[in-house]
């Protein structure tokens, strides 16, 4: 899977936004971004091994195209990036898939809903930089609280567009995940060199326990969880930066949304486990910008 909409690839880490040397490993953020506009030093995006998504199967999924538009109304494609429609006017994505514009560059976000092809969402609606709330305790360089909020409007519920729910404080406790089937999705990169995926993948991960994430990095952010394929086999990549990470609730087909994706390891997508902002650490935050 991927999240930034970038062409450069870097061989060491999933990059969700920058690059931090954590130890003998180092974290990168997982986002896409175009060439000539920025270069991250880690691997762009994309879900290794995944499993094509259906119509209808990921409703709250949304593609994110980060756009600037300079003061000649000149506008151009900055990143991309994954997320989740969690209210009838609220997105969720990552902190650092947050752009902060300048006075020379208006920002804004098209959201693309109801989507499994590239290009072809069943809707649009686009979000100005006035509309976008990023955490105000966000650090880029480890990555602590990647969390953001996109305001929007325009977008009709029914089959193939819809929200989830998302994890309460209350699962805010150690190792809530580890061993549990979680599940990702995502248009990232489907092999080291590309390019962006025109196809929604999927892939099922495992839990990890938090001390096995920390041996594999020796520091990560603190509100963040782990998850990887047990076999191997299958990771997400840079450019699924902010997409959704979702298990079912026990006893039920019901998803709710866990994690954020957050970052990877700057040696290889599918070489250490994976990182995910953990929702219910931000829920007060998030609860509380939603009723601002």
């Amino acid at each position: 899977m991927k999240n930034f909409v970038g062409t450069s690839l870097f061989s060491s880490v999933l990059l969700l936004g920058s690059v931090s040397s954590f130890g003998n490993n180092s974290i990168k953020a997982i986002r896409d971004i175009n060439k000539g506009v920025k270069e991250w030093p880690g691997q762009r995006g994309r879900i290794i091994n995944g499993q094509p998504a259906t119509d209808g199967q990921f409703p709250y999924y949304i593609f994110i195209i980060i756009r600037g538009t300079t003061r000649t109304n000149q506008t151009s494609d900055k990143s991309y990036c994954g997320g989740s429609i969690i209210s009838s006017i609220w997105a969720m994505t990552a902190g650092h898939c947050y752009e902060v514009g300048s006075r020379r560059e208006r920002i804004s976000y098209k959201l693309d809903a109801g989507m499994t092809v590239r290009g072809s969402p069943r809707q649009s609606t686009i979000v100005d930089q006035s509309n976008a709330r990023r955490h105000p305790s966000y650090n880029d360089n480890r990555l602590e609280n990647d969390v953001a909020l996109l305001k929007f409007s325009g977008l009709i519920f029914d089959t193939y567009v819809g929200s989830i729910d998302i994890a309460p404080t209350a699962w805010n406790t150690p190792d809530r995940y580890a061993g549990q089937s979680v599940r990702v999705c995502g248009f990232g990169y489907t092999s080291n060199n590309g390019p962006i995926s025109n196809i929604l993948y999927w892939i099922t991960q495992t839990g990890t326990p938090i001390a096995t994430c920390r041996s594999a990095y020796t520091r990560i952010p603190s509100t963040c969880f782990c998850a990887q394929d047990s076999a191997g086999g299958s990771s997400i990549c840079s450019g699924d930066s902010g997409g959704p990470m979702t298990m079912m609730l026990p006893g039920t087909q019901t998803p709710i949304q866990i994690g954020v994706v957050s970052f990877g390891s700057a040696g290889g997508c599918n070489t250490a486990p994976q990182g995910y902002t953990n929702v219910a650490a931000m829920y007060s935050w998030i609860y509380a910008t939603m009723n601002s």
